[in-house]
Formats: structure tokens, sequence, C-alpha cells
């Protein structure tokens, strides 16, 4: 192959590959049900949000992934040994019987959040998880037919910014969403949706996953 076509794939591919940290967070039990788990991800959700302004850098996208270390299937773990082998995957405490996985992402086009959708659901079928929690900010616009907005809604004037934590399983999605003004958390809202699609590329992942998923 052409060199220099080699060197234009690379180029597009590093540019537009969505991941920018990965690290394990060690548990010494896992959460038993979506809304208590949906919790743990709102309460640490805010932390980084609060974390991120104090350096004054946007939230990247977030996804918590939790799992149980004896039922990782055997692409998983050959996951895991080469991001450890090659350091960028911190496990601090790798004798915990769970952990969850904690994925950092910057999205810089469609080929990049598509790339992010097979990077993540991939995970949740070789990590087996039961759930998992998605973290971004986000433009919000309030609209009573989907067709009123002529222009994207990150350049309408009446777009509010919002800080999103959905956790989903594989039938159920729990959301909590915050206003954000003046880099400061607004009051929580929240909603619970059933089986729906109407929440973007990320909505529910477990959907992308093609074999059944021995999930725990």
């Amino acid at each position: 192959m052409d060199e220099k076509l080699i060197d234009e794939l690379k180029e597009k591919f590093m540019k537009n590959f969505p991941v920018e940290f990965t690290a394990i967070r060690p548990m010494e039990s896992q959460y038993e049900s979506l809304e208590d788990y949906h919790k743990y991800s709102v309460d640490h959700g805010k932390d980084a949000f609060l974390f991120h302004r104090r350096k004054e850098v946007e939230l990247p996208a977030l996804f918590y992934i939790p799992y149980k270390r004896n039922m990782v299937a055997t692409r998983g773990h050959q996951f895991i040994d080469m991001g450890k082998k090659a350091g960028v995957l911190h496990d601090p405490i790798p004798e915990t019987p769970f952990a969850e996985m904690v994925i950092g992402c910057n999205f810089t086009s469609n080929m990049s959040k598509n790339m992010a959708v097979n990077i993540i659901s991939g995970l949740l079928d070789d990590l087996n998880a039961p759930f998992y929690t998605f973290i971004s900010e986000a433009y919000a616009l309030k609209v009573k037919k989907e067709n009123e907005v002529e222009t994207k809604i990150s350049e309408h004037p009446d777009r509010k910014e919002i800080m999103m934590i959905h956790t989903c399983d594989q039938s159920k999605t729990l959301m909590t969403h915050f206003d954000i003004i003046d880099n400061k958390l607004g009051q929580e809202v929240f909603e619970e949706d059933f089986d729906q699609d109407r929440r973007g590329k990320f909505s529910n992942l477990f959907k992308e996953i093609q074999a059944p998923s021995k999930t725990n």
C-alpha cells in the first residue's frame, strides 16, 4: 500500500479516536440495582464536574462500567492486560472482586462518536457488565415539536447548557440532568425511561451487542 495513503489513514484515525484516558476503579462490592448505581454515578458525576471546573476545563464525556472480575471474558482480559502493559490503564488494587472501568472521551466528529459506540458496547459485552453510566455536558432546548428547530441546538439562542447523567441496563434508562449556570450546577431533574431511543448515539449501548451477553 502507498506510504502516503497509510500516513493519511493513520492521521485520520488518530484525529478521530475518541478515548483520552482509561482507568480501573477498584470496588469491594457491586451495586445490585440500576437505581443504586445511578445514585452513585450522580455523586461521582457532580464531583467530576466540579473538579474540571476548578481546573477551568470542560468535563470530558465519561463512561462508567461496573463489572465482576471473575466474569470478564477472554477478550476483556486481553484488553485489560494490553492496557496495563502499555501503561495506559491504571488498576491500583487488582485483587478486589469488583471493579469499574472509567473511560474518558473527546468527540471531534460523528466518526469519533461512532468509534466510541463500538468500543463501549464491546466492553459491555467483554466485561459482562450489568449496566453502565454515560456522563456528558450538552446543550438542551425545550420545544413543542421536534421539527420546530431549524438550526443546530448548539447554535440556537434559547439553548441551555446541561450536565446529563444516564444510567442504562438492557431495558431501562435512569436520567438525571443539571442546568449549568455560571459554571455551577443548578437544580437536579430526574426522569425514568423504558426502552426508548430518543437520547442519541449512547442512549442504550446494550442494543449494539450482537451476541447475547452473560450479564451478572
